[in-house]
């Protein structure tokens, strides 16, 4: 029999209730006569067709014996197409049993895991425990966390750190940064270089002259945001809590206020006197949000910036004494 006699009388037994209308569509596309066989072959089958049934059974008994694509195709002139298509859907449909893949059965269904990763992309953060629970129902088997992590890996879903979005320039443009700093009357307390030759290390004109207590220094509060540079502030006393506290209501709060508005956030480090209990009941009056500095984290703070750049530009310059090394901060 013609394979496409064969497949024309398996589409046309497809549709017992209307075959005609298959047959019109099928005209179509293949040859006339050929339709007009397979309707025939139709109307004198009893199931869907003595022959088609043979011709597909012929071609499963060649497939069981590894018989190859090229050699079955060409024993029955058709193509593999053909053949794949035979064995696909004649075959199944005609009975035949396949055996059954070794292993223990999978716990979950195509319904639950579906389930499984429709939770987990809902909430990334849910963990394989709370998906357990999500997902299982009083009639299905309880998967395994494990089960449940291998069939989100599966999909591509593995465990993952997230990311942290550090802030753009406009969520910093209402931070004020501050801090303290010691401002030497004399040169700078830090390391200085001079280029000598060898051997002339003592020398006088390569020497640092000695100043008692390092001539002086002044003790200096300041802060600053991303739109104005804030106000100074010298120090004279002890800097303690309660020095502190009147620094940031009558020098930081108007300023403040006056730059950035009622809604801003406020930056310290963990100093002692910083973080001390008064100071803290300060901040919690006038409802001042913190912004949250790490201990023992290294000195980040963008303001050591601006006392590096208020030195450079007084480099050189010389003060008597601290009210007047504190004016040329002021003016720089």
């Amino acid at each position: 029999m013609d394979w496409k006699v064969t497949v024309i009388t398996y589409n046309l037994a497809m549709k017992p209730s209307d075959p005609q209308a298959v047959a019109n569509f099928l005209t179509g596309h293949v040859d006339a006569q050929l339709v007009a066989i397979g309707l025939q072959e139709v109307a004198h089958a009893e199931t869907i067709g003595g022959a088609l049934v043979t011709w597909a059974s012929t071609i499963a008994e060649w497939m069981s014996k590894k018989a190859g694509m090229v050699l079955v195709a060409k024993n029955y002139q058709a193509t593999n197409q053909v053949l794949v298509f035979a064995k696909r859907q004649l075959i199944g449909q005609d009975g035949v049993v396949h055996r059954q893949s070794p292993g223990r059965p999978r716990t979950t269904s195509r319904a639950m895991d579906r389930n499984i990763l429709r939770a987990c992309r809902e909430d990334p953060r849910r963990t394989s425990t709370d998906i357990q629970v999500s997902v299982t129902s009083p009639n299905e088997p309880m998967p395994s966390r494990r089960t449940i992590r291998r069939r989100l890996q599966v999909a591509g879903l593995h465990g993952r750190r997230p990311v942290k979005k550090p802030l753009g320039p406009r969520k910093w443009a209402n931070h004020i940064w501050s801090n303290e700093s010691k401002l030497d009357l004399f040169g700078t307390d830090g390391i200085q270089w001079i280029r000598r030759p060898i051997g002339s290390r003592y020398a006088p004109q390569y020497q640092c002259p000695p100043v008692k207590h390092g001539g002086g220094s002044v003790m200096v509060w300041g802060c600053f945001s991303v739109t104005s540079m804030g106000p100074l502030k010298g120090i004279v006393e002890t800097m303690d809590r309660y020095v502190y506290e009147d620094i940031l209501e009558n020098t930081m709060r108007p300023w403040a206020r006056a730059n950035l508005g009622r809604s801003w956030v406020f930056q310290q480090d963990n100093d002692p006197k910083h973080t001390s209990g008064h100071v803290a009941n300060w901040f919690r009056r006038g409802r001042v949000d913190l912004l949250e500095w790490p201990s023992q984290s290294p000195d980040l703070n963008p303001i050591e910036h601006m006392w590096e750049e208020l030195e450079r530009r007084l480099k050189g310059v010389r003060a008597s004494n601290a009210d007047q090394k504190f004016a040329q901060f002021e003016a720089a």
